[in-house]
């Protein structure tokens, strides 16, 4: 592949990772390794339960690291919004 069509390949997976990026920070509804892996129900359900250990301070750390990663990678753009 030759520089310049590796440039455009290069940039066009840059785009996609970005998209992708974008849709996660968008739609992610928690934080926390189990809420990667379990539906809505599953992870309530889990919660109830007493499955984790988190605490409303914890909780509340997750989230306010998310939206520094979110706003460090996307600089504090949306989904849909073109980096």
């Amino acid at each position: 592949m030759g520089s310049e069509a590796a440039a455009v390949h290069n940039g066009d997976q840059a785009a996609r990772m970005a998209e992708e990026l974008r849709t996660y920070f968008a739609t992610t509804p928690r934080v926390s390794p189990a809420a990667h892996v379990a539906t809505e129900e599953q992870y309530r359900m889990m919660r109830d339960a007493g499955a984790f250990d988190g605490d409303a301070v914890s909780e509340a750390a997750e989230a306010i690291l998310f939206e520094r990663a979110r706003v460090l990678l996307l600089g504090g753009r949306t989904s849909g919004e073109r980096l």
